[in-house]
């Protein structure tokens, strides 16, 4: 089953009808699944509930009425299926922070927002649900050479940054040989801001006998679940922890003590098809699997 697609399928026909009534049992019959089996689904591709997905595309076709139009703020409630205007008006506050009156006014700087992309990745059935694919892998030692650097997330440009370093890295280095290219991000600790990130960018140049300033860092023999993604961590970051967190629940997994947080590596698949594979260290293979 194409689940991407299938979800896809349904989230343009989400947007299309948002003043339609639209229930867990309409969509699942239009895909001729079961209900349970496609709030799985969902839920795996989407990184959240149906309900809180289709309440936020409302909300957000409810901000176009509010800032373009003249029409009531009760016609925009019973327009998009809220149950009354407080009902809506609450939500419309608890989601962007102001009533709708106050917003109309015009004083307050908000945009709707464009229909969410599906990240295309591989899912599986797995433990009676659905999870990112994946596979238990152990990696022997190696030794990267690169640098450190903070990540700040909450930087716009801090993807032209790290670019910018790593060129000036390969500069540097003028690798003859053929590489793989990792980035180790480390784990964050209570005290240290969540959104900045400790990390290692590096190749698995050969090091003996050069003369290189550049810093080095031992990835030592580990058990790992691997994943295979494509797109920019730095933008897609944020489905892939949800990813990570959901199949973590559902496959009981343990996670390995160590500094590493994962590990993120452009090898062969990246040249071919510009997808990275995702390391997280993983404690031991649960039996059964």
């Amino acid at each position: 089953m194409d689940y991407i697609y299938l979800i896809e399928n349904t989230i343009k026909y989400i947007e299309e009808n948002l003043e339609e009534e639209l229930t867990l049992d309409v969509l699942s019959q239009r895909c001729y699944l079961s209900k349970y089996y496609f709030h799985r689904i969902f839920s795996a591709v989407m990184g959240c509930s149906l309900k809180e997905y289709i309440n936020r595309r409302r909300l957000n076709k409810a901000l176009t009425y509010v800032l373009d139009t003249s029409e009531s703020i009760v016609n925009i409630a019973y327009r998009l299926q809220f149950g009354s205007q407080a009902s809506f008006s609450r939500a419309f506050k608890n989601n962007y922070g102001f009533p709708p009156d106050q917003v109309r006014k015009g004083s307050i700087e908000l945009r709707p927002t464009p229909v969410p992309p599906v990240l295309k990745r591989a899912l599986k059935n797995f433990n009676s649900d659905v999870v990112t694919d994946f596979t238990f892998v152990e990696e022997g030692q190696q030794l990267l050479i690169g640098f450190y650097m903070d990540v700040d997330l909450s930087n716009q440009d801090i993807q032209h940054i790290v670019n910018s370093k790593a060129e000036a890295f390969l500069q540097s280095v003028k690798p003859k040989d053929e590489y793989n290219a990792f980035a180790v991000y480390f784990q964050t600790y209570a005290g240290v801001e969540s959104k900045c990130i400790r990390a290692f960018f590096g190749i698995d140049l050969k090091v003996e006998d050069q003369n290189l300033n550049w810093p080095t860092y031992k990835l030592p023999t580990m058990l790992y679940a691997k994943f295979q993604y494509t797109g920019d961590l730095l933008y897609i970051g944020d489905t892939v922890v949800q990813d990570l967190k959901r199949w973590m629940t559902i496959a009981k997994i343990k996670i390995v003590e160590t500094e590493i947080s994962f590990i993120q590596a452009y090898d062969q698949a990246y040249q071919e098809n510009g997808s990275f594979s995702l390391y997280l260290p993983v404690r031991a293979i649960p039996q059964g699997m």
